[in-house]
């Protein structure tokens, strides 16, 4: 009963709203005897007549918290903001578990100057995202809808980009590169800039980017040095 929209990979419901699947999956887990209890947190658990009793902040506690079974499922700490804050850690490690080192491997990254994005939050882009070590070595590539932030970089790609870093120990030095045309060569875009510049000088910017973030890439010594625009629209210097 879920209508959906594809692109490419990735299958969305027709309203581009993640609730909407969410809302389908908590109706159907309702409809089959499932109970949800939200806005309480765990506070600790205890084994109690051959299952576990719950203590929650539940006010006032609930005799439904006692389970014959029970999954944690706490997820990391990258969103506190949903809940994802790293707050059961300690109640785990009471209890005996080894608690590896928990890192974002889906979440947007931040950047070390982020006065370099002055004027790009909000902006979107299909680029290819590079991560590249210390020494400049291609170590993950990959393609998708870049979505500038104040401080940061987000989007699918990003995320996956992000999770690589992560299961490569964090390489020190570690930098980010983004071709804004992967489909074109550094030639090619540069070319092209010249030509439609001498056809439309006064519009020919907007074929490529949206023009409240042109200056961003434009450069200062001389605006009409395509190759160099080209250069800095490809990152093609590293």
């Amino acid at each position: 009963g879920i209508v959906t929209l594809q692109e490419g990979d990735y299958v969305y419901p027709l309203s581009y709203n993640a609730g909407t699947y969410v809302g389908f999956l908590v109706s159907l887990a309702t409809s089959l005897g499932i109970r949800f209890f939200t806005g309480i947190r765990l506070l600790d658990y205890e084994q109690k007549d051959g299952g576990f009793l719950l203590k929650t902040t539940a006010n006032p506690p609930s005799k439904d918290f006692l389970f014959d079974k029970i999954i944690l499922a706490s997820g990391g700490a990258s969103t506190p903001k949903l809940g994802s804050d790293g707050s059961l850690f300690p109640l785990l490690a009471k209890h005996g578990y080894s608690l590896a080192q928990p890192l974002p491997g889906l979440a947007p990254i931040k950047v070390v100057h982020p006065e370099m994005l002055k004027g790009l939050s909000g902006y979107r882009h299909d680029a290819k995202v590079s991560l590249l070590s210390k020494e400049g070595k291609l170590l993950y590539a990959e393609r998708g809808e870049v979505l500038f932030k104040e401080d940061g970089l987000s989007g699918i790609v990003v995320f996956n980009v992000e999770s690589v870093y992560c299961r490569l120990h964090q390489p020190a030095g570690a930098t980010l590169s983004l071709d804004l045309f992967p489909e074109k060569s550094l030639e090619t875009l540069a070319d092209e800039l010249k030509n439609n510049h001498a056809l439309n000088p006064s519009f020919y910017g907007e074929a490529y980017l949206p023009r409240e973030v042109q200056d961003h890439f434009a450069g200062t010594k001389n605006p009409n040095d395509f190759s160099s625009l080209a250069k800095r629209l490809k990152n093609d210097n590293y």
